[in-house]
C-alpha cells in the first residue's frame, strides 16, 4: 500500500494502485459520507469504463486525493487513451461519447471532472504537471514548501 508523506500528500510521482486501494486510502478518511459518495461516483465511472474497454488508464488527482482534506469539492480525472486515438467526437458511438464527453460525465456522475489525452501526447505530459502542481491555498493551509509537488494515482482500464 502507498504512504501518505508527512505533508499529508502521495509523494510525487505517477503511482499505480487498484479503485480497492483507493477506496481505503481516500474514500472514507475521517468518516466522511461525502469522500465515500465520491468514491462510489468514481467507481461507477471505472466500471463503465472497463464494461466498454475505453481508455489506457485514468489519473486521479484534485483535492479528493489529499486525505487531511475533509470536504473534497470534487474528482479530477485524466482519461487516458490510446496514443493513436481520434479526437473525432461524432464518430463514437453513444454509449462511449456518454464516457468521453466531459460535459456528459459532470452531469451522469456527481462531481467528476474529466479531461480526456492520448497516451504520451503533449497534452498528457502537460496535464500531468499541472495535475502535479498543488494549489496555493493547499501548501498555506498544510504548511507545505513551495518547491514541494504531489503524487498522482493512476487505475489501469
Amino acid at each position: 500500500m502507498i504512504e501518505i508523506n508527512q505533508y499529508g500528500i502521495l509523494p510525487s510521482g505517477i503511482h499505480d494502485i487498484s479503485l480497492d486501494e483507493i477506496g481505503l486510502l481516500f474514500g472514507g478518511v475521517s468518516n466522511s459520507r461525502h469522500r465515500s459518495r465520491l468514491f462510489e461516483e468514481l467507481k461507477k465511472y471505472v466500471e463503465r469504463l472497463r464494461a466498454l474497454r475505453i481508455g489506457v488508464a485514468l489519473i486521479v488527482d484534485g483535492s479528493f486525493v489529499m486525505p487531511y482534506v475533509e470536504m473534497p469539492a470534487d474528482i479530477d480525472l485524466l482519461l487516458v487513451m490510446p496514443g493513436n486515438w481520434e479526437r473525432a467526437i461524432e464518430k463514437i458511438p453513444t454509449e462511449y461519447y456518454n464516457l468521453l464527453s466531459p460535459v456528459r460525465v459532470e452531469t451522469e456522475f456527481a462531481e467528476v471532472h474529466l479531461f480526456v489525452v492520448a497516451e504520451n501526447s503533449w497534452e498528457y505530459h502537460d496535464w500531468i504537471h499541472y495535475f502535479s502542481n498543488i494549489r496555493a491555498y493547499w501548501k498555506f493551509r498544510f504548511n507545505i514548501p513551495q518547491d514541494v509537488s504531489k503524487g498522482l494515482i493512476r487505475v489501469t482500464l
